[in-house]
């Protein structure tokens, strides 16, 4: 077996630099540009202002932002938020229970936790919220796996459940989702 000598080495690390160097300083346009930080000030956009407890968000393909913000004088009460891509704001829901988390599917379905409660809820896009699962110790974390299956983070029991979608309607819920809408 061939050992590589140390100018292969050697020519095999300045290649590495160069590379590294020339991917690190796309866009640079002096040498000076490489040996500094870049500023991130012309890349900051303040989106949405007054807020009480921003928290989890969320975006859908239109640009819309949802957001779960907790109320100053009740934290354990909370609202979720929708910022269309003009700023405008829609409140989708109120009154939640420590609101934990939020996902949100390819056909505009937007699931959150309460964290107080246990349970499992989803606004669907013509506004109706729905009721998914209770009973769910702390549910902390949603995502949805590339079937449409929730996957939800539960602190307290230290695991992650999977609510599974079947055709048209997920199991194991107190109502079924149509998947037409």
């Amino acid at each position: 077996m061939d050992h590589p000598d140390k100018s292969t080495k050697t020519t095999h690390f300045l290649i590495g630099a160069a590379i590294a160097t020339l991917f690190l300083c796309t866009g640079c346009s002096t040498p000076e540009d490489a040996t500094t930080t870049p500023s991130l000030e012309k890349e900051i956009q303040i989106i949405s202002k007054g807020l009480e407890d921003p928290g989890p968000m969320v975006m859908d393909r239109r640009g819309n932002l949802y957001v779960i913000h907790h109320e100053k004088e009740r934290k354990d009460k909370g609202r979720i938020v929708m910022i269309s891509p003009d700023g405008s704001r829609t409140i989708l829901a109120e009154e939640l229970n420590h609101p934990g988390a939020l996902a949100i599917d390819h056909k505009g379905w937007i699931f959150f936790s309460e964290r107080k409660t246990g349970t499992l809820g989803c606004i669907r896009p013509d506004g109706t919220p729905l009721l998914i699962a209770e009973g769910l110790q702390d549910p902390t974390g949603i995502t949805l796996n590339r079937d449409g299956d929730i996957l939800v983070a539960c602190r307290d029991e230290g695991k992650i459940i999977k609510i599974s979608r079947s055709g048209s309607c997920l199991l194991s819920t107190k109502e079924s989702i149509n998947s037409n809408q």
